[in-house]
C-alpha cells in the first residue's frame, strides 16, 4: 500500500510536509533556533516558539504574508547566513 488514495478521482492527495527542528536555546520562557522545511531546503531561524509554529503555519498555507516583526520563508539567504 503506497499511500491513500483520495476519495474523489478528482481530489488531490494533501502533499507531505516536513520540517527540522534545531533549538539553540531557551531564553525568556521560550525557545530559540532554527526550523528547515526539509522539501525546500529553507532554513530560517526563530527567536520564539510562537514565531517557529507560525513560519509552520504560512508554509502550510502557503501564504506569503510579510510580518513586520516575524520571519518568513523569503527572506534572502545572505542574511539567514550571517545570522
Amino acid at each position: 500500500m503506497k499511500g491513500k488514495q483520495p476519495e474523489n478521482p478528482g481530489e488531490k492527495t494533501p502533499e507531505k510536509n516536513s520540517f527540522l527542528v534545531s533549538v539553540h536555546r531557551q531564553d525568556h520562557q521560550s525557545w530559540q533556533g532554527s526550523i528547515q522545511w526539509l522539501e525546500t531546503g529553507q532554513k530560517v531561524h526563530f527567536r520564539s516558539a510562537l514565531e517557529m509554529m507560525t513560519l509552520i503555519d504560512k508554509a502550510l498555507n502557503s501564504t506569503a504574508g510579510s510580518e513586520k516583526d516575524t520571519r518568513n520563508w523569503n527572506l534572502d539567504r545572505k542574511r539567514i547566513n550571517a545570522v
